[in-house]
């Protein structure tokens, strides 16, 4: 156990210089990566009802609006988010259009033509109960979820701890409390756990996430599954596709 921290701590950064904080886009540029992952976007939002799950501080859902959306609901459970997300909505004239909240309220029930989640997939506690309620809130069956997550679980960087250290697949090569320990040189949250740093990691693989959207009785309609460095043809490749497709874009229906 020591010899692994020794060894991690040496491949790590210098915890003075390392987990910079990157800044989020503008509201004007939180459409542009959606847009490259699903080119209809606006045709399917336009007049329509949406709902961002899992909206972070606001910037898409405020940009939603913007882009012509009826209606917008940024859900999120950090309160926090919900706040910065309602000043936006404020800023950017758009509040009469753009909500935000921790649950849906009953005028969304069954009421939105598309929900949206980006980034989020790989932290929900309870992924099926989440896409479940996804789907309690598309008004039809001709209404969509889109979803597009990264990393996934056994990719390079799964573990989401490339802010301090390089090393690919560390969470596979070092023991989890190996790991946490070094994060704790960087860290001052109290995780020891993968599940206990802030927003949760429930090792979302490709083949857990095939079984999730099973399992929640929704329909896979479309995906695309991107590998490392465009690595052709990883995607059908058995236990490849786990270790080197790093990004999931997909539709679902009811």
């Amino acid at each position: 156990m020591f010899l692994g921290e020794f060894i991690l701590k040496k491949l790590s950064r210098d915890p003075r210089k390392a987990g910079a904080v990157v800044p989020e886009p503008p509201v004007e540029q939180a459409l542009d990566e959606w847009r490259d992952y699903f080119p209809d976007l606006e045709k399917l939002v336009r007049n329509g009802t949406v709902v961002d799950f899992g909206c972070g501080n606001g910037r898409q859902a405020v940009a939603l609006a913007l882009a012509g959306a009826r209606r917008v609901l940024g859900l999120d459970i950090q309160p926090a988010c919900l706040r910065n997300g309602a000043e936006l909505a404020a800023r950017y004239g758009v509040s009469d259009r753009c909500v935000f909240a921790d649950s849906p309220p009953p005028e969304f029930h069954r009421r939105a033509d598309v929900v949206l989640s980006k980034d989020s997939m790989e932290h929900f506690d309870h992924p099926v109960g989440v896409l479940e309620a996804m789907k309690e809130l598309l008004a039809g069956p001709e209404c969509r979820i889109l979803i597009t997550f990264c990393p996934t679980w056994y990719s390079p960087y799964g573990a989401h701890m490339n802010y301090f250290t390089p090393v690919p697949w560390v969470h596979l090569i070092f023991s989890e409390r190996t790991v946490m320990k070094v994060r704790a040189l960087y860290r001052d949250d109290g995780a020891r756990r993968y599940h206990e740093v802030p927003g949760g990691l429930n090792r979302m693989g490709i083949t857990r996430f095939e079984r999730t959207v099973r399992a929640s009785g929704l329909r896979m309609i479309q995906h695309r599954y991107r590998a490392v460095r465009g690595l052709p043809l990883v995607a059908s490749v058995p236990g490849l596709r786990e270790l080197l497709v790093t990004r999931v874009d997909c539709v679902l229906a009811p």
